[in-house]
């Protein structure tokens, strides 16, 4: 079965929240091209926590994660961790979750420098969960804002 043919058997609901996904992936990638990353960080901060109680209208984390890598394998350059952490970081913001940005290092077996993001929400990876016992989480005042 071919995307299209996938993305039209979602349900309405699905659809919406994957374009939705897209959009806000795109607006990431498009803000970590042009501006410094602190600045990034700052305007998904602003997209800030709404108040939204549990309802059938409001998705589940694991489906707004979901959404994200789904719609981060059709916009150039968002396959990177950073670019999907902070779109989902961003749409769980706007559905009223809590989440918190990590970012690690480490070095790969031949001995170079390598970082990861990862985004993690109640307890649970939502972005970015393989292998994370290669990464040092960076530490200090403010890593978690970068």
């Amino acid at each position: 079965m071919g995307l299209r043919a996938k993305f039209l058997r979602l349900p309405g609901s699905e659809r919406r929240l994957v374009l939705r996904a897209a959009s806000t992936v795109a607006l990431v990638r498009l803000e970590l091209w042009t501006l410094p990353l602190a600045t990034v960080r700052r305007r998904v901060g602003k997209s800030g926590l709404r108040k939204h109680t549990a309802s059938p209208s409001r998705p589940a984390a694991e489906r707004i994660s979901w959404a994200v890598a789904a719609a981060a394998r059709f916009v150039p350059g968002a396959s990177n961790c950073l670019v999907r952490a902070l779109a989902a970081e961003s749409m769980l913001g706007r559905f009223g979750y809590h989440s918190q940005l990590k970012i690690g290092v480490g070095k790969t077996a031949a001995g170079q420098f390598e970082a990861h993001a990862w985004l993690e929400s109640e307890g649970q990876t939502l972005i970015g969960q393989f292998d994370l016992g290669r990464y040092t989480e960076m530490a200090g005042p403010g890593a978690g804002r970068l």
